[in-house]
C-alpha cells in the first residue's frame, strides 16, 4: 500500500454521510442485538462503490491504486477495496 498524503481536507461524499450513515446504524445495531455474522450482501455495494466516493478517493489518491500504485485510468475504472474482508470476520 502507498501512504495517501492529502494536500486539503476532503469533503465527504454526500452519499456517505446519509446512506452510509444509515447502513452502518443498521448494521451495528444488528451487531448489538447479537448477529455476529455478516454476508457480503449485508453490506450496500452501491454506497462505496458510488460515482462520486470513487471520484474523490481517485482525487486524493492521485490517481492512483493505493496496493499497487498503478494509475487507475491505465488499468480499468476502479474498485473500491476495503482493508478487511467484509464478511471475513467473526467479532470474539
Amino acid at each position: 500500500m502507498i501512504q495517501i498524503s492529502k494536500k486539503t481536507a476532503a469533503a465527504i461524499p454526500n452519499i456517505l454521510s446519509t446512506k452510509g450513515v444509515a447502513a452502518t446504524v443498521e448494521l451495528i445495531n444488528r451487531f448489538n442485538n447479537g448477529e455476529i455474522e455478516f454476508a457480503s450482501t449485508d453490506f450496500d455495494s452501491g454506497i462505496y462503490g458510488n460515482k462520486e466516493v470513487k471520484n474523490k478517493l481517485i482525487e486524493t489518491q492521485d490517481g492512483k491504486c493505493c496496493f499497487c500504485e498503478s494509475k487507475i485510468a491505465h488499468i480499468s475504472y476502479g474498485d473500491v477495496e476495503h482493508f478487511r474482508p467484509k464478511a471475513g470476520w467473526v467479532q470474539m
